[in-house]
């Protein structure tokens, strides 16, 4: 319990958030497509036109929460039959799910709380009444049958649109987001789901990682060396010249106890991060955004130079390759802020 707590309360407090605005956007258009002293409300005198407005808004609050920064971290949920659906099916945890919920509610609570005091006599109208959502003329009964039905629906598009190839990049960059904030039990659920939809995806940059070496090395992370392994060598088969697939290979197989292969694999990968790394440099255009202090390349020529223990082998190994990963993002973005600014960066990124 204290150690999801301790690692993912940002993820909590985000669905927190997210829940808050909900209802705080829910409160707004409500107020102003039902109260009577509202332009709004009295240029759009017919009813379901209104409802078809105030249904506009809330998918409109909704997408704009879940294509957000917070909301791709967190999975935006946003709804505990979400986060249930998901335990559910094994992609969260027990207590994850159990947090979730608890500060969905907690969120929501405080977002109705803040916007009936910032709308006040509007919120509190009969027209409006907070929003709520109350059994129509057909009674009690077939309001509980109508929200199965429409629970159910929620659930079969979201369950539908997640497992979408075009989706496979936002999986595998959750993952790699997962892997580089150390939380790669995360990372496991992320790829594979990514991987069972497209086993041959490789990110769109200048160095293009496969899915496969993204999930070997969540793998290798969380200590499943049998299936980091597999998954490793299933990463090399499709691309033998992957460098982050020899070195998570070589740190998988070291550990195993095959020290000689490994260390000749993670030697290999060392090299191959290197050539990339100085191929790149080469670049007029954006060589100069990668590795620029040429830290890693410091880094790689002295491990290899070295006469290091397998402990600081493996300890150099894992720092490399979280670093050579890192910098595909960070030399991307220098270049986006510099392009922004005005010098005239090329597109190799």
């Amino acid at each position: 319990m204290t150690n999801a707590l301790r690692h993912h309360w940002p993820e909590y407090l985000i669905e927190a958030a997210c829940l808050g605005l909900f209802m705080i956007s829910a409160f707004t258009f409500g107020a102003l497509l039902e109260h009577p002293a509202s332009p709004l409300r009295q240029a759009v005198l017919d009813p379901l036109l209104r409802r078809f407005l105030m249904g506009l808004a809330m998918g409109a609050t909704a997408v704009g929460i879940i294509y957000s920064p917070w909301g791709k971290q967190s999975g935006a949920h946003i709804n505990p039959s979400v986060t249930l659906t998901f335990f559910r099916l094994g992609k969260v945890k027990s207590w994850d799910a159990l947090y979730y919920v608890v500060f969905q509610f907690a969120g929501g609570l405080l977002g109705a709380l803040v916007a009936s005091f910032a709308l006040a006599a509007w919120a509190s109208h009969p027209s409006v009444n907070y929003v709520v959502t109350a059994p129509g003329h057909a009674g009690v009964f077939i309001a509980f049958i109508a929200e199965i039905v429409i629970t159910f629906i929620l659930m079969t598009v979201i369950l539908h649109v997640s497992n979408a190839p075009k989706l496979v990049g936002q999986q595998v960059q959750a993952g790699r987001l997962a892997l580089q904030t150390g939380r790669p039990n995360d990372a496991v659920a992320f790829l594979t789901q990514a991987a069972e939809q497209d086993p041959d995806y490789k990110t769109p940059y200048l160095v293009r990682e496969g899915v496969l070496t993204y999930l070997g090395r969540a793998y290798y992370e969380t200590g499943r060396n049998a299936e980091a392994r597999s998954t490793l060598e299933k990463a090399l088969a499709k691309d033998k010249d992957d460098p982050l697939a020899h070195l998570y290979l070589g740190l998988t197989l070291a550990r195993n106890g095959k020290r000689e292969r490994g260390h000749q694999e993670i030697n290999s990968g060392l090299k191959g991060i290197l050539e990339t790394l100085e191929y790149i440099a080469t670049n007029n255009l954006y060589g100069h955004y990668w590795d620029p202090a040429m830290q890693i390349r410091s880094d790689i020529r002295m491990t290899l130079a070295g006469k290091n223990s397998p402990e600081e082998l493996t300890v150099s190994a894992q720092r490399i390759g979280a670093l050579f990963d890192e910098e595909i993002d960070k030399a991307r973005s220098d270049e986006s802020r510099s392009r922004r600014g005005g010098d005239g960066g090329g597109g190799g990124n």
